[in-house]
């Protein structure tokens, strides 16, 4: 985790999480939860996401098909 986060810090993070949007508001994190963490690890305070609405079976196999 701590290699992520350097990467992050040099880098930036290269590849958007992607999440989907609350019925009562706000965001649910779909994938990137790694890269969440390893940003928060890195201390910044953004990182690149994509929303996308999802029903919970799309949301559930994007969860599964995305490792990072």
């Amino acid at each position: 985790m701590m290699e992520t986060a350097d990467s992050i810090k040099q880098y930036g993070v290269l590849v958007p999480a992607i999440a989907r949007p609350e019925p009562e508001g706000g965001y649910e994190l779909v994938a990137g939860h790694r890269r969440h963490r390893a940003s928060e690890l890195a201390e910044k305070e953004t990182m690149p996401v994509i929303v996308r609405d999802l029903d919970d079976d799309a949301a559930t196999i994007i969860m599964m098909l995305v490792k990072y």
